[in-house]
């Protein structure tokens, strides 16, 4: 007999509601929780491998609004948050658990977020972790990465808010609630799909 689908329980704590989670390793999930806590959970031992995740940290208040998606960039080892705040950032090595030993940070992870996001719709990231677009209320926003932060390099107009956006090569393909665009970065132009 073959197993699909494992299920385990990774945190068993009733009352508590996981906003988002995001897988960073093998043995290390990121969650942020209702309240703005920030949590770093461990895989149990392999010998105990049906328990519960243990959580190494929490940072409470990590986040003023709750954090709505994770996103871990590995080749940068940042992860980026959504949250009615805006696009944020921070450095996962700044944060108990990351690999087999649990690592003792001197301040806990700050959150720094990236300018001109407040009320983000959806964001996502290239292939190669270096561009970020955000979807905020009528925006389309492109940030570059560079030595830790996103600066800004273009901005698009929207007729409606985006759903859900996505790269593919140079183009952006953007959902909205009635259409879809394209936007080809290189010269600039936008067109509809359906």
């Amino acid at each position: 007999m073959h197993e699909a689908v494992r299920c385990a329980t990774v945190i068993n704590a009733p009352g508590l509601r996981l906003e988002a989670a995001e897988q960073v390793s093998e043995g290390h999930i990121v969650a942020t929780t209702s309240d703005g806590t920030l949590l770093s959970l461990k895989a149990p031992e392999p010998s105990h491998s049906v328990g519960p995740w243990q959580v190494v940290q929490a940072v409470k208040s990590f986040s003023r609004k709750p954090v709505t998606y994770l996103r871990y960039l590995q080749s940068h080892g940042y992860v980026l948050t959504q949250a009615d705040d805006g696009v944020g950032l921070f450095e996962l090595a700044t944060l108990g658990g990351g690999g087999n030993t649990p690592l003792q940070p001197s301040q806990p992870p700050s959150l720094r977020l990236v300018g001109k996001t407040k009320n983000p719709t959806c964001f996502c990231v290239n292939r190669q972790e270096t561009l970020l677009c955000v979807c905020t209320k009528k925006k389309l926003l492109i940030f570059q990465f560079f030595e830790g932060e996103f600066n800004e390099l273009n901005e698009f107009p929207l007729s409606e808010a985006g759903k859900r956006v996505e790269w593919c090569g140079e183009y952006l393909i953007v959902a909205q609630k009635r259409v879809y665009q394209v936007v080809n970065l290189k010269t600039r132009t936008e067109s509809e799909v359906i």
